[in-house]
């Protein structure tokens, strides 16, 4: 995903676990779950990295809304301010 897009997921469990990728192009998103902030990330690093995991956890047992925003900033190591989304875990 790029700047001032988003994503959203509706998933039933106590937990949802966001798959991503960390590398030198990605930048910075925030999570929502049924509209309450729960996570701002930065998904920067130096080298790529798959299968990064942000979990949100302790959630009632029903379906939930995900949605993650993406902030369109990255550090100024950054080359770019992209946000992967690869896949969902649910618990």
């Amino acid at each position: 995903m790029h700047s001032s897009r988003r994503s959203s997921s509706r998933r039933f469990g106590t937990s949802i676990t966001w798959l991503t990728v960390k590398s030198a192009k990605m930048g910075k998103a925030t999570v929502y779950v049924d509209g309450v902030k729960k996570l701002t990330v930065d998904n920067y690093a130096s080298t790529t990295q798959y299968g990064i995991k942000r979990a949100v956890k302790s959630l009632a047992n029903r379906k939930h809304t995900v949605k993650i925003v993406v902030l369109g900033t990255h550090r100024r190591a950054a080359s770019g301010s992209n946000i992967a989304v690869d896949g969902w875990l649910v618990g």
